[in-house]
């Protein structure tokens, strides 16, 4: 009895753990199937949790009947190399970085993989910024008829 209630109690904090986290974020299995998904992932898509689990993920992002192809597919990669990968995602003006991490079961094999989504959007937005004042600058330099003398 008492160690029904402590699994219970660790199942409890393990899933407040999951739902807190500040990434929308999804439990797949091997077979692409979504097993769980946090309180962000369900508010960003307005879903229901009963609406999401067992659906593959190709279904749920890309509404096709089959996985993505599979040389691009990063949850492939992670089934392959059994390491984490990032998949930037443009979708409007927003840019997305899908991060797809491998849980290990004991024998060192994938049993689950978490994909979180997180928003870059201003990150890319700066690093357009940077890009257009080292062009700028670039230009400047290039163009000086005389010598550009910097101070400190």
């Amino acid at each position: 009895m008492q160690e029904a209630v402590h699994k219970k109690e660790e199942t409890d904090w393990r899933y407040r753990v999951f739902d807190s986290l500040s990434y929308p974020t999804l439990i797949l299995k091997p077979d692409y199937t979504i097993v769980s998904a946090n309180r962000k992932f369900l508010e960003l898509f307005d879903r229901r949790l009963e609406d999401l689990k067992g659906m593959r993920c190709h279904n749920f992002f890309y509404d096709a009947d089959t996985p993505c192809d599979f040389g691009n597919c990063p949850l492939v990669r992670v089934l392959r190399t059994r390491q984490g990968q990032t998949l930037p995602w443009k979708k409007g003006n927003r840019w997305e970085d899908r991060v797809f991490s491998p849980i290990l079961d004991d024998n060192g094999d994938v049993a689950y993989v978490i994909e979180s989504i997180r928003d870059v959007t201003r990150v890319k937005q700066l690093e357009s910024e940077l890009s257009d004042i080292k062009e700028m600058i670039s230009r400047v330099v290039h163009s000086s008829a005389s010598a550009i003398v910097a101070a400190d």
